[in-house]
């Protein structure tokens, strides 16, 4: 017995609730990631099948791994890092059975990726709206007359997604002076949190290498930062929260299956006129 349906309840229910938190104040509640990896672990166990324990754990332990280099780089939230692997051992498979190409947590890290690049690029558009003019506006804007023809002649979920991202790179990557500018800010110590992360290249090279300073604001960094005698420090305090992509993600790839197969093997949205 594998419990799908109570492993699909926990993981959105636990999910949702934390997404909110991360939405609200950048922060995920480590008692609910802990639950919610203490439940998956228990329900694996419980299925008294060693293969299948080992085939949850297993990726378990890669993903904890991985995401404590991202972690360290200032990549990756620890509280996401947690949430993905609470997912691995909550929905090692798809609870309702759809046909997969990835690993179920794996799926859907690919479609809250897809999320976060886009409604990331879309937000800073809007933020960055009176910037929007000259040279770069004239590419974004010929980029929106190719997607609005997209639609016209016909569209399939594979189109779309390489459309969407093709977008969201371009303007990212034309305003990423601009982003970069939005998203820091010079806070005196008191206001470094900790997970917050650093914009080393801000600070003199001779304070960060004699302090050992690193991306991530953990507490032995704050120590340090609180000791290099600097009165403010610059922090990238607007990041975008994964929290709420991975909720998209996770229940887009409940619903749909894989993210994958579905991107690929979707007819067209849009009969041709």
């Amino acid at each position: 017995m594998n419990f799908a349906l109570l492993r699909g309840v926990i993981a959105v229910g636990g999910t949702a609730l934390l997404a909110w938190e991360d939405w609200r104040t950048s922060f995920m509640d480590d008692r609910v990631l802990y639950a919610m990896i203490a439940f998956g672990a228990f329900l694996n166990l419980a299925t008294l099948d060693a293969a299948f324990v080992f085939s949850a754990f297993a990726p378990f332990t890669l993903i904890m791994l991985a995401g404590y280099f991202l972690w360290k780089a200032g990549q990756f939230g620890a509280g996401d890092v947690y949430l993905f692997g609470a997912l691995v051992l909550l929905l090692p498979f798809h609870p309702f059975g759809f046909p997969s190409f990835l690993p179920f947590a794996a799926s859907v890290l690919l479609a809250a990726s897809l999320f976060a690049v886009v409604c990331s690029a879309l937000g800073y558009a809007v933020m960055l709206h009176r910037k929007l003019r000259g040279g770069k506006a004239f590419v974004l804007a010929a980029l929106s007359v190719a997607g609005v023809a997209l639609f016209y002649f016909g569209l399939s979920w594979l189109s779309l997604t390489f459309y969407a991202l093709y977008w969201s790179a371009v303007f990212l990557f034309l305003y990423r002076k601009e982003i970069i500018d939005v998203n820091l800010e010079w806070v005196p110590f008191k206001r470094v949190d900790e997970e917050d992360v650093l914009a080393l290249d801000r600070l003199p090279k001779k304070v960060v290498c004699k302090f050992g300073l690193e991306r991530v604001a953990t507490k032995a960094q704050l120590r340090r930062l609180k000791k290099s005698g600097l009165k403010k420090f610059p922090v990238y305090k607007h990041l975008p929260r994964f929290g709420p992509y991975v909720f998209l993600g996770l229940v887009a790839c409940l619903l749909a299956g894989d993210a994958l197969v579905f991107i690929v093997s979707q007819p067209i949205l849009i009969p041709l006129p």
